[in-house]
This record gives structure tokens, sequence and C-alpha cells, in this order.
């Protein structure tokens, strides 16, 4: 029996090696090549993948010059803020230069501004001269609901009468003296002309009493009631405005200057290459003590704390079945015993450029391989049920 079986095997094995023999032959139809099994899980799908960092940046100058200098290298780290290169400073173009000139005056009038105490004490003075202003407005309104003169002033403008009356006799006899004789006579003039100013005296006195005794009209009370709300409001600015400053300088003209400093400053600033984010620097595309154009990519500057996996080959077919949050397992080329967790935190909106309809697929990982680097290739297996 097992003879039998052994010599079956052999023939079969013998008839097979023919078979591609005649395959072979000039003119036969040639045998397709066995195709490979796929299997396709309905919970799972797979799909090629890139490592790539999670946030970087090319850095570029916003002003160009003859001259930079760089003070970091490739592979170096770097924090927020830093400064990562300049133009030469004997190199910088004028618009730096002028605006360095301004910084200096700027912060000067700031310093000014704050030492200076001229301001409040003018603000101090503004309150007492309206109070003033006020309690005289005051005055006038009350003086409304009396005669317009004073007890004083009217006793003495009563005198004043009694002598203009006695001054207009006496005016009168006088020119009874001379009243016959012929016209242009000198002495007959001068009597005239002393009856005429005494008149007029005592007919200016007569209406000087009338107004002094008299109300003041409508006109008037108005007149007064509004200088006095005026004199409130004056008051009312004077106060604010002393609240405003009585502990230190004008806020609004401290802001203003502060806001031009900070203007300038921004020009200034443009001479500089600062850090973005800490990361480190993965690249650079210039070498220091070349020149520089505006937006020209200096560095490339990645935090590599965060590698994430972006698929390269998801079908539309499948990127419609994939979720946020949905668990993937991820194994990587260039790490063949290296498995790693992760979830799926952001599925994009467009396809991807290039030939055929792709999607990329962002995998947050749960942990970080020491060796995984930005570029490596890797194999995505996500997860559908949950």
């Amino acid at each position: 029996m097992k003879n039998a079986k052994l010599i079956r095997l052999i023939s079969t094995i013998l008839l097979a090696a023919l078979l591609a023999g005649c395959g072979a032959m000039p003119g036969a139809t040639p045998t397709p090549a066995p195709q490979p099994v796929v299997i396709v899980s309905d919970d799972t799908i797979s799909a090629s993948a890139k490592v790539v960092a999670s946030k970087w940046a090319n850095l570029s100058f916003m002003m160009g010059g003859p001259e930079f200098v760089l003070y970091y290298d490739v592979g170096d780290t770097v924090k927020d803020g830093d400064k990562l290169a300049e133009l030469a400073p004997d190199a910088l173009p004028q618009s730096i230069i002028l605006a360095e000139a301004d910084l200096l005056s700027a912060r000067r009038t700031l310093d000014d501004l704050l030492a200076s105490s001229a301001t409040r004490y003018q603000a101090e003075q503004n309150v007492v001269m309206a109070k003033k202003a006020l309690e005289e407005a005051q005055k006038d309104v009350d003086r409304t609901q009396y005669r317009r003169g004073s007890d004083g002033v009217i006793d003495q403008t009563e005198a004043e009468i009694d002598l203009a009356e006695k001054q207009l006799s006496l005016a009168k006899d006088s020119y009874r003296m001379v009243q016959n004789r012929p016209d242009g006579d000198s002495l007959k003039a001068q009597a005239q002309l002393a009856l005429t100013n005494a008149q007029l005296r005592l007919d200016s006195l007569n209406a000087k009493m009338n107004y002094l005794t008299g109300k003041p009209s409508e006109l008037d009370v108005a007149e007064a009631n509004a200088a006095f709300a005026l004199a409130q409001a004056n008051l009312a600015d004077a106060e604010r405005e002393y609240e405003r400053l009585k502990n230190g300088p004008d806020p609004d003209a401290v802001a203003a200057d502060e806001a031009r400093i900070k203007s300038i400053e921004v020009i200034i600033n443009q001479k500089y290459l600062l850090v973005p984010f800490g990361g480190t620097i993965v690249d650079k595309f210039v070498r220091s003590g070349e020149s520089i154009s505006p937006g020209a990519p200096v560095v490339l500057l990645a935090d590599l704390s965060t590698l994430v996996v972006e698929t390269t080959d998801l079908s539309e077919v499948d990127v419609a079945r994939i979720k946020e949050g949905n668990s993937v397992k991820v194994t990587f080329d260039a790490l063949p015993d290296t498995v790693v967790n992760g979830k799926v935190s952001k599925i994009a909106l467009k396809n991807a450029a290039g030939s055929g309809v792709y999607y990329t697929v962002t995998i947050v990982l749960d942990e970080t391989p020491p060796a995984l680097r930005w570029g490596m290739s890797a194999f995505v297996e996500i997860k559908l049920s949950e």
C-alpha cells in the first residue's frame, strides 16, 4: 500500500514537471501564475502609511538681507521664542535702522510720561477753577429772584441822582441869567452846554435806577440757568479727569505710547528669525553668511516628540467606513518586531493630491518607539467594530 502511494506521488510530480516544460515550449499557451489569496475581514481595513511629524514648519525671514547669521544646526533642539537666526548687524535695511532710532525716542517719551506729575496737578487745578465758576454761576441764578441792584448800589445811585438834580438846578439858574444874550455869545454857549450835560447825567442815573430796582427779564433768567448748567458739566468733567489721573499718568496716553513701542518692535523683530514652537531642527536649506530673500526657507522645524502615522493608499470605499476613535494596530517596515496600538484622530475631508482617489487618515500612537523616525514606512490595520 505504501509503495502504491509513493508511486502515485512520484507520477504526479513528474506529470506536473512535464506540463510545466511543455508550457515553456514555443507556441504553447502560458499557464497563469497562481494569484495570492487576499483575506478581507469585514471589521478590519488595512492600508499602507508613513510616519510624519504632527507639528512642523519651514521657517523664513519676513525681510531679506545681503547676509544673515544662523545660530543652530540640524539636530539642535530649540524652545519657543528662541532666536534662531538674524540679519547681520552691519547689513541691516534702512527701515530697521530707522525703527531702532524711533524705538529709543518712543521709550524716552513713555518714561517721561510715567515720571511726570504735571498733568495730575493741572487736573487738580482745573477742579478748583471749575468749583469757583460754579459758585459764581449759582450767585447769578440767585440774583434773578431779586432786584438787579443790591441795596448798597441802589443807595449810592440815589445819592448820585440827588446830586445830579442839584447840579441840573444850578445849571438852569446859570442859563436863565444869560439866556437873553445874543446867539454866539460865549457865556450863553457855556451855560447851555452845562445845562445839557447836567440833564444827560440825570437821565442816565434815572435809567440806571430803573434797571437796578427792576427784576431780570426772562432772557436774563434763561441765560443764568444755562450758565449754571454749563458750570456743573465742566466741574463734572474736571472731577472725572482728576479721578483718572490722581493715581498716576493718563492711562490712555500710556496705552498709546506702549502701542507705538510694540508696533516699532514688530518692525525691528523682522531682522530676527524666531522659533514659533519648541522642536528640533530637522533640515536647513541655506548656510550662515549667505544672502537671504524674504520668504525663502531657512530651516525645517518639527516637534518630533509626537510623531503620528498617515495612510497613503486608503481608498474612497474604505474611508467611508472609518470613524474617528477607531482602534488601530500599526507596524513598521524598519522595526519588524514592533507593534504599536493607536487611534484614528482625523479623517481628511478631501482626497490627497496625486494619481488615484486616496484619503489621508491620521493615527495617533499610544506610544512612540525610540527608534521611530519621520518618513518611515508603516502598515495599519483599522478596527471598525468599535
